[in-house]
Formats: structure tokens, C-alpha cells, sequence
């Protein structure tokens, strides 16, 4: 017999009323769903790297410190792939900056991030941009960039905007 979960949605599942529901972001399930539905060989072939564009010098730049060339995620797919950028000198272990590019799914991506509360347009910057308090997503033909500074609080929108100017003649 159908139920509410805790969140106010029907469900058939009687586990509901004592878990909280999970909530899934939109652009997840579609692009689940696509992933889903497209054969191995066209998930493969599909996928570019995001490492080749922005270079260890501009990334350095970004952030303050030079960092070693960036590592591709083990997690890339058609729909995005990700890089990430540490420090060269091996000091820390966390990740100082991140490029993630959508290759499919661009649009929904973009007004779904961009809808969120407290995100700010940036106007002049591809086709649409919007930036968070260490997030900056540029919307540039079917593609979305996504820059992420991580320095544990607001990240100047300067360096962010720098860094995507960099890599957006490459996508």
C-alpha cells in the first residue's frame, strides 16, 4: 500500500517511514538514465579529458601555488570528466582546484546549478555563467566548465573567472 515518505512523497516501500527519503539532484538521474541507456562502447568514445585544458602554470596562477599537472578522475564518463590540481611540492594531500566539463547535458546542468539560492550571474563570460562562493559554471555551446577553487571559504571571483577564460578557447 502506498505510503508518504517523511519528505511528503507516495511510496510503495513501508522502509520509508523510517528513513528519511533520499533526494537525488535532477541532472544525476538524467544522466544516469542516458548512461543507462547508451551501449559501452559509446560511453568510451565519447569522453574527452578535461586535464588537457587548463595547464599546471594557469592553475598554478589560480591558486596561489604552484601544483603538478592534474589528474584525471578514475570516474570520467561520456556526460563529464573531471581533473584535479595538488600541490607540486607533495605538501598537503588535498585537492586545490578542480575543472569538470559536461560534455552532454549541458543545458539542464547549467540552470540547475544556476537556479540554486545564492548563486550570482556573471555576465559577459561564454554563453551564461554563474558562480558560487568557490564554484563559477560557464555555459559555452553544448558544454558547461565548471571551476572550483577549494581554499576552505569565499574564493575571489577574479581568479575564478581567470581560470575559466583560460580554458573556455579550448573546449
Amino acid at each position: 500500500m502506498p505510503r508518504k515518505s517523511p519528505s511528503g512523497e507516495w511510496c510503495e516501500a513501508a522502509a520509508f517511514s523510517r528513513i528519511p527519503a533520499m533526494r537525488l539532484h535532477t541532472t544525476s538521474l538524467y544522466a544516469l538514465a542516458a548512461l543507462l541507456a547508451m551501449p559501452a562502447a559509446a560511453q568510451a568514445a565519447d569522453a574527452r579529458p578535461a586535464c588537457p585544458l587548463l595547464g599546471s602554470e594557469t592553475a598554478s596562477r589560480a591558486v596561489g601555488v604552484r601544483v603538478a599537472e592534474g589528474k584525471a578522475s578514475p570516474y570520467d564518463t561520456a556526460v563529464s570528466t573531471l581533473c584535479t590540481y595538488a600541490r607540486a611540492d607533495g605538501k598537503g594531500s588535498s585537492t586545490l582546484l578542480t575543472t569538470e566539463v559536461y560534455w552532454q547535458f549541458a543545458r539542464m546542468t547549467y540552470d540547475n546549478y544556476c537556479k540554486q539560492q545564492g548563486v550570482q550571474d556573471v555576465p559577459g563570460l561564454g554563453e551564461g555563467a554563474c558562480l558560487s562562493s568557490d564554484h563559477l559554471n560557464v555555459l559555452q555551446g553544448d558544454k558547461v566548465l565548471r571551476v572550483r577553487i577549494h581554499q576552505g571559504g569565499p574564493v575571489p571571483r577574479t581568479q575564478l573567472i581567470e581560470t575559466a577564460k583560460a580554458v573556455l578557447p579550448r573546449l
